[in-house]
């Protein structure tokens, strides 16, 4: 009997095998899982390692570009940023603002102003 690649678990008479297929090229031989739960598991981890390498492809090209850029080039920068340079942006602009208003309450002023 094979064993499950996400949990170790033996398969038994029900498995779940993913074949090789050329619109998954990560596949390279069968792969037998114990449930469609770990189907799902295996196929996110493709799927997020993709998505990985398509936003770091995405970010060497807009590092690349040496003009001021345009709506939808910052909008696709703002999406290759990590979680922890988003905080960053954020607190950035949030000081920025607050060395505007002076106060805290200026802040919170600017910010439900800025909604409509």
């Amino acid at each position: 009997m094979a064993k499950c690649k996400i949990c170790g678990k033996t398969t038994g008479s029900f498995s779940i095998a993913i074949n090789p297929r050329d619109d998954v090229p990560e596949i390279k031989r069968t792969v037998r899982l114990c449930s469609r739960r770990c189907a799902n598991v295996f196929l996110g981890r493709i799927k997020a390692s993709r998505t990985r390498k398509s936003k770091l492809n995405e970010r060497k090209t807009l590092e690349a570009v040496d003009r001021k850029p345009s709506k939808d080039e910052i909008a696709q920068a703002f999406l290759t940023l990590t979680t922890e340079e988003r905080r960053n942006l954020a607190l950035l602009g949030m000081t920025a603002i607050l060395e505007d208003t002076q106060s805290l309450k200026g802040f919170y002023e600017f910010l439900s102003g800025w909604k409509k």
